[in-house]
């Protein structure tokens, strides 16, 4: 999966590929399913200012039908497998009701398998994209 970390809001988004569609005829529903088959595909691509690149697909709810993440190693996301993902927000929630007990291989091993349902790590080096991934939560 991927993760936005650039300084547009949610909102910010959300606006913006709306003037998207809208600039291009293709808000309301009917125009935009239209709009995402036409090149053979059931997704586009769209680049916002901040050249960060957006799928869009049709969503499930007639009246929320647009659907959109952020494009796959677009510019201010991060591309994560969701057992890290899950992993690094168990460590985050443990680090804030335990300060002062470090998480070690044990103790990381211990909550993967108890809360994130996943294999124990064999060393710390095999947990390089979960470090990075806390680095960068940690940062917002």
């Amino acid at each position: 999966m991927d993760l936005y970390f650039g300084e547009y809001s949610p909102k910010k988004i959300s606006s913006l590929i709306i003037s998207e569609l809208k600039s291009k005829n293709s808000f309301d529903y009917d125009s935009y399913k239209i709009w995402l088959k036409s090149e053979n595909h059931d997704y586009r691509l769209v680049k916002l200012s901040d050249d960060s690149v957006w799928a869009l697909r049709l969503g499930e709810e007639p009246e929320r039908y647009v659907h959109i993440h952020p494009g796959r190693y677009s510019k201010h996301s991060v591309r994560v497998k969701s057992t890290t993902l899950k992993t690094a927000i168990c460590i985050l929630c443990w680090q804030k009701l335990f300060p002062k007990i470090v998480v070690d291989l044990n103790l990381l091993n211990v909550l993967r398998k108890e809360f994130v349902f996943a294999p124990p790590l064999k060393s710390l080096k095999h947990s390089a994209g979960l470090n990075r991934l806390l680095n960068l939560l940690n940062s917002v």
